[in-house]
C-alpha cells in the first residue's frame, strides 16, 4: 500500500533510530532484505516451543466465572514435541478466548517450563496440512540439506491452504540471499513474472518474487518492471480519485533493486534519473529507491559500493531526505563525501537534528583531518548536539584510512 508523505517520513525517521548497527559497523546475519512480513515458521516454532502436538478437541465450554473465556479439552493425535511426556491419546486442557468446535483437529503449541507454561491459541488444521507439518518436523529432526528444505518450501508456496502458503513464505522470507541462490536451478523467470502479475498475491510475496527473479532472470526480463510500474502508477491515480487505499502494491523497493540487478549500470542510471533526481518523484517512491540502492550496496553487490554511493549522494540535494543516506556513507567507508556532508551540516538549521546527528556520527568515524576539525568545532559550539550523538551511538570508533 503506498504511504502518504507524512506516514513515510515518520517511518524514515524511525528507521534512522534503528541504524545503530549501521553506525556501529556491525555485520549481522540477514534474511531476505525485502521480506518485512516474515513471522516465525513452524520450523522455528518447533525448535523454540516446549509442546507441539496435533490434537482433537473433545470438549470446549465457557468458564462459569469468566464470560468470554473457554476451557478446551484436547486429546493428542500426534505428539510432535513434549517436555511433559505426553503421548498419543494423552489429554490436556487449554484456556482460549474462542469456542472451539468439538472433534475438530488443531495444531496445539505451548512454551516455557512446567512451572511457567503458556499455551498458544490452537490453530485449526486439515488432513492435508497435517502431512505438511509432519514433513516440516522431519526436517527439524534430520540433517536434510539447505537445498532440500528450500525446494520443499518453494514447491509448496502456492498451496491452496493459507496455513501452508504462509508458512512457506515465512521460511523462504527468513532465508539469506546467499542461500536463496541455491534455488537458481529450479527457478523459472516466466513463472515468477506470472506470480508478480497475480493481483491476489500480497506485497510481501511479490517482494520475494522480485528477489528470486533477480537470481534467475536475464536482462530481457527487466520489461516486467515497466509493465508493473504502470500498474503501480494507475493504482495511485485511482487512490487519488477515489480516496480508497489499495492495500497491496507491487513491492516497488524490491522491483527497483531487481531492475538494477538485471540491467546493471544502465538500470542504475535510469533509477537515478526517474526516482532520485526527479523533483516530481514522490517522497515514498524516492524512499523505495533508496532502500533498493542500500540492498544493492549491502547484499547484492553486482555494482561496486562506490558506484552505488554516487547514486545515494544525489539524495543530498533533496534536503528533506538527505539524512537517510548518511549512515550508508559511514558504513561503506565512503570518506570522499566528507566535504559534502560538512557543507550540508553548515547549511542546515541548528535544530535540524534529523540531519545533524547522522553527520556528527559520520564525522566521528571518518579518519580524514577535516572531519576531526569539524568535529572539534561542533564540540565547542554545539556541545548539546555532540552529547546527543554520543548518547545515541556510544560505541563508535574512528576508522582507519585504507
Amino acid at each position: 500500500m503506498p504511504f502518504s508523505y507524512t506516514d513515510t517520513r515518520s517511518l524514515c525517521r524511525i528507521g534512522i533510530i534503528t541504524l545503530v548497527a549501521i553506525f556501529g559497523l556491525v555485520s549481522l546475519a540477514k534474511s531476505c532484505p525485502f521480506c518485512a512480513g516474515v513471522l516465525p515458521s513452524f520450523l522455528d516454532e518447533y525448535n523454540d516451543l516446549s509442546e507441539f502436538h496435533i490434537a482433537v478437541c473433545i470438549k470446549c465450554q465457557e468458564q462459569p466465572n469468566e464470560p468470554g473465556l473457554y476451557s478446551a479439552d484436547f486429546m493428542v493425535v500426534e505428539p510432535l514435541k513434549t517436555i511433559t511426556g505426553r503421548s498419543k491419546r494423552s489429554t490436556f486442557t487449554v484456556t482460549t478466548f474462542d469456542l472451539l468446535e468439538r472433534n475438530q483437529t488443531f495444531l496445539v503449541r505451548g512454551y516455557g517450563q512446567e512451572d511457567e507454561f503458556q499455551w498458544v491459541a490452537p490453530t485449526p488444521i486439515e488432513s492435508s496440512e497435517i502431512d505438511y507439518v509432519l514433513r516440516v518436523i522431519q526436517f527439524a529432526k534430520s540433517n536434510a540439506s539447505k537445498l532440500d528444505k528450500l525446494k520443499f518450501f518453494f514447491e509448496n508456496r502456492d498451496s491452496a491452504s493459507t496455513l501452508i502458503a504462509e508458512d512457506c513464505f515465512n521460511e523462504l522470507g527468513k532465508t539469506s540471499l546467499e542461500d536463496l541462490q541455491l534455488l537458481k536451478p529450479i527457478l523459472q523467470a516466466e513463472k515468477l513474472k506470472e506470480s508478480l502479475r497475480n493481483e491476489k498475491h500480497t506485497t510481501d510475496r511479490k517482494r520475494l518474487d522480485w528477489v528470486l527473479l533477480g537470481i534467475c532472470g536475464q536482462a530481457s526480463d527487466a520489461t516486467i518492471f515497466d509493465e508493473l510500474l504502470e500498474v503501480y502508477y494507475k493504482q495511485r491515480q485511482r487512490e487519488a480519485e477515489t480516496g480508497v487505499l489499495i492495500r497491496e502494491s507491487i513491492g516497488l523497493d524490491a522491483a527497483i533493486s531487481t531492475y538494477i540487478t538485471l540491467l546493471g549500470e544502465k538500470g542504475l542510471e535510469r533509477i537515478e534519473k526517474e526516482f532520485i533526481t526527479n523533483p516530481k518523484c514522490e517522497f515514498s517512491d524516492c524512499f523505495s529507491a533508496i532502500l533498493a540502492l542500500r540492498v544493492q550496496g549491502d547484499d547484492i553487490k553486482k555494482i561496486p559500493q562506490a558506484r552505488i554511493a554516487q547514486s545515494l549522494a544525489l539524495v543530498l540535494h533533496r534536503t528533506e531526505m538527505a539524512d537517510l543516506v548518511v549512515p550508508d556513507f559511514a558504513r561503506w567507508e565512503q570518506w570522499n563525501y566528507c566535504d559534502s556532508l560538512i557543507a550540508a551540516y553548515e547549511k542546515s538549521e541548528k535544530d535540524d537534528l534529523r540531519l545533524r546527528l547522522p553527520i556528527i556520527n559520520y564525522l566521528r568515524v571518518c579518519p580524514l583531518p577535516q572531519a576531526e576539525r569539524m568535529l572539534e568545532s561542533i564540540r565547542m559550539n554545539e556541545p548539546i548536539n555532540y552529547r546527543r550523538a554520543q548518547t545515541l551511538f556510544p560505541q563508535l570508533e574512528k576508522a582507519k584510512i585504507k
